[in-house]
């Protein structure tokens, strides 16, 4: 009645063959038993409101630009700064895990030798849990992977992160989530292969105990970065904005991200919460095979789309990675503190798209926030301090305030014994890097504390 397939040798976890219900029942009265789930689902039927990642349609979306050797540079690479963060950091060194449908055998540019396009070190693994090689017959994979780190080599498009590693795992062949227990163990490939960064764009509106046990382990024994979309619906569902954020996306160990449009505004079809911790403009061209070949015809890559909450997944994990490049002692809590501060330095979170898009430029150290720190009330009399600060600390910088100091920090003496109407003070300074020659300004408005004669309670 019950068949032992195997047992796991890091947690306790057993696969078992059950040919029937009262075998199934006895298993989940056991004491000792904390669940039973499905290791596999067959001919699941699917969601009608959830949407393959699968498609092959050629690229259609916003205008793209290219960039020397002649690869397309998305348009969403743009403007999130991508393309200028890569004068301090292009991945180099970094290995990042893809947990995903594989990828195709056909695209040569997310294959060896043409991956590695001359960065000493830089390989492409393509492994599998589930089938029997890594080889991506759907297309999800095959475009994550060249979101992330497609090479700068004059073919198709570049990734995020041209010059890091990738360990690709196939573990299914769709996105949304029916083998359960080889997404697991590719969820364990990849940390075990050392990628602290780990993308997972795959989900389903349900939850496996063991998938989250398996994520919690890596997550509280190696600091692994695990990255996962916030889900993708079809673009008829009704009221999208509504839809629950999908497993594993919606667990604690896990990143969120979630996808948005040319106008800054949460796409359509992805979903959004107070679960989702980053946001990424998506909707851009990737590598893909033709959807006129298939097995057996002559293979054709072209640039196809990507979009939704995938797309942003691979676009975070691959500035994760610029990240780490440029500080490769930083820890999964360190990497996560620099896109907050790349994507809303005021550390403002919203309600559906967490700190929002990270400016990867200001991720990897770059100058991209100057302000003036101090009292913004002051009494009317005293001596004050303000100081010229910015978000980068490699520099060296220079400080030119509107009143003339060079300076970082410079006084004010403020002394006023009467006034008839309120008074205000205004200090400028320009915050130069003189690394780049980036330069950013801001203005300060200080109030004055009205003094009145013979009242000393008054203000």
């Amino acid at each position: 009645m019950v068949q032992l397939v195997q047992a796991d040798t890091l947690l306790p976890i057993v696969t078992l063959r059950v040919r029937n219900r009262p075998a199934l029942a006895r298993l989940r009265s056991l004491p000792f038993v904390s669940y039973v789930e499905p290791g596999r689902f067959v001919d699941l039927e699917r969601d009608p409101w959830q949407e393959s990642g699968c498609a092959k349609s050629p690229y259609s979306g916003p205008t793209s630009s290219t960039i020397s050797p002649g690869d397309v540079l998305p348009w969403n690479f743009v403007r999130m700064d991508i393309d200028k963060a890569w004068s301090k950091a292009t991945g180099v060194g970094v290995l990042i895990g893809l947990v995903d449908t594989g990828i195709s055998n056909a695209v040569a540019e997310l294959n060896m030798p043409a991956f590695a396009n001359g960065v000493p070190g830089r390989t492409v693994t393509s492994a599998w849990t589930s089938g029997s090689s890594g080889n991506d017959n759907c297309s999800h994979g095959t475009r994550m992977a060249g979101v992330i780190a497609a090479p700068r080599n004059g073919q198709l498009t570049v990734g995020v992160a041209y010059g890091a590693s990738l360990y690709s795992v196939r573990v299914d062949d769709d996105v949304l989530l029916t083998n359960v227990a080889a997404t697991r163990l590719g969820i364990r490939a990849a940390s075990d292969a050392g990628s602290k960064i780990i993308a997972m764009a795959f989900d389903t509106t349900m939850h496996y105990s063991s998938i989250a046990d398996e994520l919690t382990w890596h997550f509280n024994n190696r600091d692994r970065l695990f990255i996962a979309a916030a889900g993708t619906s079809a673009p008829f569902a009704p009221l999208t904005s509504l839809l629950a954020i999908t497993f594993p996306g919606r667990l604690s160990t896990v990143t969120t991200v979630t996808a948005l449009n040319e106008s800054g505004q949460v796409a359509s079809n992805a979903h959004r919460g107070l679960k989702v911790d980053f946001a990424a403009f998506a909707g851009q061209p990737a590598p893909v095979l033709h959807p006129f070949f298939g097995p057996g015809l002559s293979a054709m890559p072209i640039v196809g789309s990507i979009g939704g909450s995938s797309n942003a997944t691979a676009v975070i994990s691959g500035i994760a990675a610029l990240i780490l490049q440029r500080n490769p002692t930083y820890t999964r809590s360190q990497i996560r503190t620099a896109l907050i501060v790349a994507a809303s330095p005021t550390g403002g979170r919203g309600s559906e798209a967490g700190w929002g898009a990270p400016n990867a430029l200001c991720a990897v150290g770059a100058m991209c926030r100057g302000w003036v720190d101090g009292p913004a009330l002051v009494e009317a009399t005293g001596n004050y301090t303000f100081t010229a600060q910015q978000n980068a600390s490699a520099g060296p910088f220079a400080y030119a305030w509107t009143t003339g100091e060079t300076t970082r920090s410079v006084s004010r003496e403020i002394n006023i014994t009467y006034a008839t109407s309120e008074h205000t003070m205004e200090l400028g300074v320009t915050i130069t890097d003189l690394s780049d020659g980036s330069q950013r300004y801001d203005l300060k408005h200080v109030a004055v504390r009205q003094p009145i004669p013979d009242c000393p309670t008054c203000f």
